[in-house]
């Protein structure tokens, strides 16, 4: 458990499920969440979970030693969409992009792969138009992961 001088934060382990083409890469992720009474709040962006976005308040159960997520309480408006690229020299110019529109992203492990937070203030609509522009160049694919519009 890392703290900061005003907050704690705990590692929520959420269980995946892999499809038949071994998508997501691993049986579970961690991410960082807040200690909030008996909740916590999401902090950073899930690459591999659904239905969970950056400052969703959960619960969870500790499980040999490890916080197991267990449900969602409280969602934040925040939605959650990962960028696989297929052109990777153009990810930091996305990432910059989206800095600029409002939204924050997070680089996987997996080189060409980022998740995208997408706040309830930025317009979900100007955000797909975005989105569609780099489709249509086939620049990347996308998911949507947690989507609140």
């Amino acid at each position: 458990m890392k703290t900061s001088t005003d907050q704690q934060y705990a590692k929520i382990v959420f269980l995946l499920q892999q499809d038949e083409d071994g998508y997501p890469p691993a049986g579970s992720e961690s991410v960082w969440a807040t200690i909030k009474d008996e909740t916590y709040i999401i902090d950073n962006i899930p690459f591999f979970a659904r239905g969970v976005s950056f400052g969703d308040v959960v619960t969870a159960e500790k499980v040999d030693g490890e916080l197991i997520y267990k449900t969602t309480v409280e969602y934040s408006g925040h939605s959650t969409f990962r960028f696989l690229f297929s052109k990777r020299e153009l990810l930091q110019k996305v990432r910059q992009e989206l800095n600029e529109m409002g939204c924050s992203s997070e680089k996987s492990h997996l080189e060409d792969l980022i998740s995208v937070d997408v706040p309830p203030e930025v317009s979900m609509l100007k955000f797909r138009e975005f989105l569609a522009k780099y489709v249509q160049e086939n620049v990347i694919g996308f998911e949507e992961a947690a989507i609140f519009d």
